[in-house]
């Protein structure tokens, strides 16, 4: 089977060097930031949690750029039940740098970027959050992204894995 120009062992291939590229840049952030006293709770989080997808090509209009917090929230809020919310990190196609970022996947983890072009050459790792628990943390913040605020929603966070709490306390 090809896949953008590439065969499946090619693309298996470059999709689990972007894994490492991105595990390497949230390890690398982690240890950077925990020099100066940062926490880094929000890449702590999505490395031990986070599931990593190959993107895939959105099959509607893409919707305002830039605002992908906003976007995947209106695009699964508007499909509750086939499309779930997903915040963590993307590459895009020649960034290798992950971003923080929001989209959408299905059940079987078929990705649906509707802030980006080119979501068929873009890599994600990120969690599934309940649309119950988005609304809860905007109500609280006032915000899309529920971890755009790590300071605000740290609670959040550590009710999804309280092991992170001992990096607050150093």
């Amino acid at each position: 089977m090809v896949e953008n120009g590439l065969n499946q062992s090619e693309r298996r291939l470059e999709y689990m060097n972007t894994y490492r590229t991105v595990i390497g840049h949230l390890s690398n952030q982690i240890k950077m930031y925990s020099e100066i006293g940062y926490p880094s709770i929000v890449e702590r989080f999505v490395l031990k949690n986070g599931t990593m997808r190959a993107g895939t090509l959105y099959p509607e209009e893409m919707m305002t750029p830039k605002e992908c917090f906003k976007n995947a929230f209106e695009l699964a809020s508007d499909n509750i039940g086939v499309l779930h919310y997903c915040e963590g990190y993307a590459i895009r196609n020649g960034i290798e740098l992950p971003i923080h970022h929001a989209w959408c996947e299905t059940e079987d983890g078929t990705v649906y970027d509707p802030t980006w072009t080119n979501g068929d050459k873009c890599e994600y790792l990120g969690v599934r959050i309940p649309m119950e628990e988005i609304l809860e943390q905007q109500k609280k913040t006032g915000c899309y992204g529920v971890f755009a605020q790590v300071m605000i929603n740290v609670d959040y966070i550590l009710s999804k894995d309280p092991s992170l709490k001992v990096h607050l306390q150093s």
